[in-house]
């Protein structure tokens, strides 16, 4: 029992200390590794779960909330990260992409925006990592999967391209104004043109 205490002691140990992490944009949650994430407090930008709809398939699925919410804006914004004493520390940002199903959409000019921040206490090797690109082989039709590497082979890039996509970004509501009928602006010129003949033509027999 001393030896399992123990050896539980020392994988937390090791994992490093989360000193601070917050699922931006979302509730709080806590992660399949035990990481405790605050509920977005931030009052800056605008908080979103546009993502709830996909699948994040290189996480667990319990985690897929900290990838499907996030936190954007027109300019910068910033969360206050309490750090109480000097050491080592690893910030980890998490991205991912819910709205852009191509490359090269997400050009230099986008909103900044951030789905979850973690701060560790420790070195590197104490954050964990997650599975390399490779490793993800199962495609949905509602999965939001990653960008692949450059040196994919064709037969995963046919595969990708035979997953049903969203279309590129186009307006979340249909244009109120496409359909509307202008046809009731005429009527008044009708009316005022027939109302004017017969005095432009009593006006002339005078």
């Amino acid at each position: 029992m001393f030896i399992i205490f123990f050896s539980l002691l020392f994988l937390d140990y090791v994992r490093g200390e989360v000193v601070w992490a917050v699922n931006c944009g979302g509730p709080k949650h806590i992660d399949s590794h035990g990481v405790e994430y605050k509920a977005d407090f931030l009052d800056m930008g605008t908080a979103s779960d546009y993502g709830r709809s996909f699948a994040i398939n290189r996480v667990p699925s319990a985690d897929h909330i900290i990838y499907q919410t996030e936190r954007y804006h027109n300019e910068d914004f910033s969360y206050p990260i309490p750090i109480t004493s000097d050491g080592e520390y690893i910030l980890t940002l998490k991205f991912s992409e819910v709205w852009f199903t191509e490359r090269y959409q997400k050009t230099q000019f986008d909103n900044p925006k951030i789905n979850a921040i973690v701060v560790t206490k420790g070195s590197i090797e104490d954050v964990p990592q997650l599975p390399p690109l490779e490793e993800v082989e199962t495609f949905d039709q509602q999965v939001l999967h990653p960008h692949k590497l450059p040196d994919s082979d064709d037969e995963e890039e046919e595969d990708l391209e035979s997953v049903q996509q969203r279309p590129s970004r186009t307006p979340r509501a249909k244009d109120p104004y496409a359909s509307v009928d202008y046809s009731y602006l005429i009527l008044p010129i009708i009316v005022s043109v027939g109302a004017f003949l017969p005095i432009l033509f009593c006006l002339c027999k005078l």
